[in-house]
This record gives C-alpha cells, structure tokens and sequence, in this order.
C-alpha cells in the first residue's frame, strides 16, 4: 500500500502504529517514498528529516536492525543533496553495523551500501575507494548470484577506470562483464560492452576490433529491435570508422537520421547528425547539398526546443553561410544565435556570434562596429584582446576616412572639368598641371600626416611599455631579494635543524648501544640489568617521539597529512591527558612541578566531531614542552568554548617564558628556542611548528603570551562542532 509523503499522514500512521520498532520502520518507509518521489526536482530534505526522527528513535529503543536501515535511507538522501562526507559517514556506520550483527543483513543488503559508498567515492575522483568498494559489492553479488546487480558493478568499475584513463583495467573488466553477459544470455548487456570495448579499442587506435565489436553490438541490437541503439551504433561507426570514406560515412549518416526521424523526430541527435553529413559535403565542396543539410540541421534543432542546440545550430549555420559569401544570411544568423545565447546563458557561443558579427561588419567596411562588436567578443570572453587588431582596425578606420576625402576632392575636380570642357587647350592644360600638383600635395601631405600620427602612436606606445617594463623590473627585483633572503634564511634553518637532529638521533642510539654493550658483561648485578634495560628503553621511546615528528613534518610539507574527524568525549580524553602527564612529571624528575587541569569551564556532555589523533599530539607537543621548560612552580592546562563557537585550548607554566621576538618564530620549521642552554633541553625543534600546521589543517589558530623568565601560555582554537548523543 502507498503511504501518504505529507507530515499529517505521517502523523496519522504513527498514531495507528502500537510499537516503538514499527514506527521505526514506518519513518523509514516515508522517507524512502520521499526520496523516490522527489528525485526529480531533488527535494530531499523532508525525507531527510523523517529518516533522522527515526534513527532518534531507533537509536533510543536499542532498535539496530532499525539504526541500519535509516543510516542507509539517511546515507542515500545525503548522496541526493550532493553531501559525499555525511553520505560516506553514513555508509559507513551501516557497514560497522552488519559488520557486528551478521544475522541483520543479506549479501545483497551489505552489497548495495558498499556500491553505493562506491559511487559516493567516484564523484570525489577518490577512484582506489571507489573501486575498492564496488568491487566489494561485486563478490557479495557473486555469492548471491545476483547476476543483473552483478553487471552494475562491472559497468561502474568500467566508467571508474575510464575516469582516470586506465584503459587497460577497464577493458579488462569489460571482457570480465562480457563474458558474464554471455553466460546470463543477457543480449542488452552483451551489446552494451561490445559497444563499450569498440570504444576502448577505438582509444588504442584499434581500427580492426574497433570495427568487430561495433559490428557485434549492432547485429545484437538489431535481433532485439532496438533500432535507436542500431542508430547510435550506426553514427559511431562512421565517426570513428569512416573519415576518409565520404560514401561510407554518408550512407551511414543517412540511415541513422532516417532511423531517428522515424522513432524519435524530435530528438535532438539529429542536428548533429546532420552537420556532420553537411561537414562532409562541404569537405568535398558540394557546397549546395551541404547547405540543404545545414538547413535541415537548424529546424531540427529549432523543433527540439532545447536551447543550447538552437543557439549552436544557429552560430554553425551562419558560418557555414560567411564563408559562401552570404553575409545578410550570416548576420542574421549570428545575431540570433546571440539572441538565445544571452537569454541561456551561454557565454561560449556569444562570444562566437559576436566574433563572426565583428567580421562580418570589417568585411563591408564598417569597423566602427566591428570594432563595436569586437569590445562586446572581449568583455565576454574576460580577457585582453589582442591590442594589435584593434590598432589594426583603428587604422583603417583612419585610412579609409582618409581615402573617403580624398575621392570626394577628386569627384569635385572631375565635375569642374567637365563644365569647363568647352574651354581652350591652354586652360586644359593648365588646369591638368594644376590638378596633378594639387593631387600630388594631397597624397604627399596625406603621407606626411599619416607618418607622423604613426610615429606619435609608436612613440606614445614605446613609452607605456619603457615604463611598464621599468616597473615590472623593479617589482621583479623586489620580488628576487626577498625569495633570496627567504631562501637564504630556509638554508641556514635547514642546516642548523640538521646538525641539531644529528646530534638528537645520536644520543639515544649512543645510549641504545652502549648499555647493550653493558648487558653483555654476565656478571653485573640484576638490580644494574633492569636499570639498564629500563634506560635503553627510555632512549628507543626519545628515538621513535624524534623519528614520528620528522615524519609528521614530512607529510604536512607534502600535503599528505589527512584530518579524520570522528566523535570524541573531549573530557574522558583530557583527563586521560592529566593521568598520563602525572607519571611523565615523576618518571622525568620533576616533582617539584604541579600539574593542574582547570575543568571548571568544561562542556557538558563532551561529545564532538574532530580528529582525536591531531588534538591529542598537540596537547602533547604543548604539555611536553611546558614539562621540558620548567623546573618548579605549576603546569596548567583546559578549554572552555568561546561565544564565537570555537574550542580554546590553553597550557600554562613557569617554566623559562619566551622573547617577545621570537614569538612568531618559534612557530616555523627547523626553528629552536634561541636560549644560552639549548643543549641542556634538547629537543629537534619541529614540535610547534607541526602543532601550528595540525592547528591550522584542522581550521584553527594557535599563539603564545609569555614574559621572559617568568613563564609562557599557549594557546589554540579548532572549530566547536558538538556530535549528537548516540
């Protein structure tokens, strides 16, 4: 039975349901009926909300077959609304759910949530998870023998592989799927990956199996009747097949279009259909038959109604028409490919009408508004135009004015002639002398005009470009001195971070390897062996810390370094912290140090979404180098929550305390703490600058208030992002 998708037919229902579970289930149904019914306009946010009341509701009963089907209902209405990282968290609390409960799902339940976390993946491009998912879902298919679902995946590995242009895996997983079509007796299928292995092959420059396969897919579409696919296979082969054979390629056209025309008369493959049986006409100058198919190729498009189509047939016929030299058929055209391009919004296609507009108009002589149209192609296009063009076009503008007066004079001249053709020899010759001196002072003076406004504009753009280029060479000059100050500053870090990490790697592989030497001598006694031992393992623990932050420093400089946020309860972490720290203070002599958590402004309950990994290395990093710095006194740390809904975190000794100019520099890489007992606390000084770089990954800041010789406080905020409880 349908079930209503309004709010009060929910309502209506829930009232009618007896038991919690079963209203578990009736949310989840409503939701998916929504998410089915609205999957065109994709107004999937009551659905959303109807599958999220039920997880509460599940989650409250202990309901885990529920908690699962609405995780996936909630998981699919996210992928819908375009959301991949709450689509994937979903997903995957699914998995962890079967993954714990085996007798809740089926193999075709647990196959279609990694399929659909497969998808979620492929729209990220994150192809290795994509693949890695489907193909999961493939062999919990095969168990089942879900042949039909079976396919799906092959078809998704395909298009994955393609994405990224591994075209050897994904004919690997066509032949895979071919074969399983065959074995199925599925025919569409097996036509479906001929066609798809024509494809691949045609990449590989296969002509022979390119040629086999379309031919196979199409004797399969045609014992099916599926003339449209024939028609497809039809234009394929011709396109990819037939270039330098036009009668081939024609006929192939030809009964393509007449397919078309007669299933689908409408569709609008039959614009391009036709230009591609113009293009060929016009390749071997049939210039008349290509104009017939350009016309029948714009009132297909026109009959389509689909306005990109319209606005390309336009701009392509009115082409096709400039370059026989009709250029009122041109202009037209153009200007209503324009026309539609700008009601659309179809930039690309603006641009190409106003191009041919502009060269229509230079063409017969009006270059104002070529010119004109020429400013509209690059406002549109958002990019300089080439300035020599449109100097070119100025210039003729002013050549052609020019050589507009100087007819005019000439017209004037020849009707003063004529009146005075009754006149005697002597005035004819004298007027012809002084016509071919007043004609050659005008194109001498014409010369002479023209030179110097040249010589002007050469000179005026000769100075713009001196002092561009001065500029460019001054900032260019800027620009070197610091990158040279920057890197000679990163090479004296460099060194002085390698001689000091030699030097810390040293240490504890000296003592690893001159107490083994001791443990070697059999007659120490078992008090002296333990301590040993103890020390050695002190020194393998300081080696590992070291080796971990240069590899921490490493992935952060090469982007490698992930932020996975998952729920945390913040205070259980924070008091593991202080447990963990008190210890640290007795077993490094430090008991003269008090070690206070300040929870008083704690939130609670605790429970947020943030990387636990990083949040914890960077308390450590702060507290670790609090305990190093301070030799009595107290170490205080906590947060609190801001009003700006960031977490700050703070640590705060009275330890050494920090120079006020060393505050911004502490915080880079290879950089250490300039103090006259360096050496006496150690250390590869990496340990902030990967606190810094973790803060900031993580949308956070971090800084420092400190009074030299009094103590220091450190500070960092990460984004508050509260988890919902269960």
């Amino acid at each position: 039975m349908a079930l209503g998708n309004t709010p009060d037919s929910l309502e209506n229902v829930l009232r009618l349901t007896p038991t919690d579970t079963a209203k578990v289930m009736v949310y989840n149904r409503f939701a998916r009926d929504l998410l089915t019914l609205y999957r065109q306009n994709q107004d999937y946010l009551q659905a959303l909300q109807y599958a999220q009341q039920g997880l509460a509701l599940a989650e409250q009963t202990g309901f885990t077959k529920g908690e699962a089907e609405l995780h996936r209902t909630i998981g699919n209405a996210y992928y819908f609304l375009n959301d991949n990282e709450l689509a994937i968290k979903h997903y995957n609390e699914v998995i962890k759910i079967y993954a714990r409960r085996q007798t809740l799902h089926s193999h075709n339940d647990m196959a279609q949530v990694h399929y659909n976390l497969g998808l979620v993946y492929r729209r990220q491009l994150r192809i290795f998870h994509a693949v890695d998912n489907i193909q999961k879902a493939l062999s919990l298919w095969r168990q089942s023998k879900n042949i039909d679902r079976m396919l799906l995946a092959y078809r998704s590995i395909i298009q994955a592989y393609q994405s990224v242009g591994d075209l050897q895996l994904a004919e690997k997983y066509a032949m895979e799927s071919l074969m399983l079509a065959k074995e199925s007796k599925n025919r569409t299928e097996e036509a479906s990956m001929y066609e798809t292995l024509a494809r691949l092959f045609n990449s590989n420059d296969n002509a022979e199996m390119v040629e086999e396969y379309f031919q196979k897919s199409m004797d399969i579409y045609e014992e099916l009747d599926d003339q449209l696919s024939v028609a497809r296979i039809i234009t394929n082969t011709a396109t990819n097949l037939y270039a330098d054979d036009m009668d081939k390629a024609l006929s192939a056209y030809r009964k393509s279009i007449e397919i078309f025309e007669k299933l689908t008369p409408t569709n609008f493959q039959l614009f391009d259909l036709n230009i591609n049986v113009a293009k060929l006409f016009v390749r071997n100058n049939q210039l008349d038959s290509a104009q017939f198919y350009y016309e029948k190729a714009l009132s297909k498009a026109i009959i389509s109604e689909n306005q990109q189509t319209m606005a390309a047939a336009y701009d392509t016929v009115a082409r096709f028409f400039m370059k026989q030299g009709n250029l009122l058929r041109a202009e037209n055209d153009f200007k209503k490919a324009y026309d539609i391009a700008l009601s659309s919004g179809l930039p690309s296609i603006q641009s190409n009408a106003l191009a041919g507009l502009s060269s229509i108009n230079f063409q017969r002589g009006n270059y104002k508004t070529a010119f004109e149209y020429l400013q509209k192609y690059q406002t549109i296009n958002d990019s300089l135009i080439n300035e020599s063009n449109i100097r070119f076009i100025q210039q003729m503008n002013i050549q052609h004015e020019f050589e507009k007066d100087q007819l005019e004079e000439q017209e004037n001249i020849r009707w003063q002639l004529e009146r005075q053709s009754q006149t005697v020899r002597y005035h004819q010759i004298v007027m012809f002398f002084s016509l071919f001196a007043f004609l050659l002072t005008a194109i001498l003076l014409g010369f002479i005009i023209r030179s110097n406004r040249l010589k002007n504009q050469a000179n005026s753009e000769l100075n713009r470009y001196k002092d561009k280029l001065e500029e460019m060479v001054m900032n260019k000059t800027y620009e070197l001195t610091i990158a040279k100050e920057k890197a000679e500053e990163s090479n004296r870090l460099k060194s002085a971070f390698l001689e000091n990490m030699s030097h810390e790697i040293r240490t504890p592989l000296n003592g690893i390897v001159g107490f083994l030497q001791f443990l070697n001598n059999s007659e120490i006694s078992p008090e002296r062996r333990k301590e040993y031992i103890n020390i050695i393992n002190g020194c393998s623990k300081q080696l590992v810390k070291i080796i971990d932050d240069i590899m921490d420093i490493s992935k952060i400089e090469a982007h490698q370094m992930d932020i996975l946020p998952a729920a945390l309860q913040l205070n259980d972490m924070m008091k593991e912290i202080f447990t963990f720290f008190e210890v640290y203070l007795q077993n490094n002599d430090k008991e003269r140090i008090e070690l206070i958590i300040d929870d008083s402004r704690f939130i609670d309950p605790s429970l947020i979404l943030v990387d636990s990994t990083r949040l914890k290395q960077i308390i450590n990093n702060l507290l670790t180098n609090a305990v190093k710095f301070t030799e009595k006194g107290y170490i205080r740390f906590g947060y609190h929550v801001r009003d700006d809904k960031m977490l700050e975190f703070f640590v705060e000794d009275t330890g050494i305390g920090i120079p006020e100019n060393q505050f911004e520099l502490i915080f880079q890489q290879f950089h250490k703490l300039e103090h006259s007992n360096d050496r006496l606390y150690g250390g590869v000084g990496i340990g902030l600058a990967i606190s810094c770089r973790l803060t900031q990954l993580m949308g956070g800041n971090i800084f420092v208030k400190s009074t030299e010789g009094a103590g220091s406080t450190f500070i960092f905020t990460i984004p508050y992002e509260p988890c919902e409880v269960g």
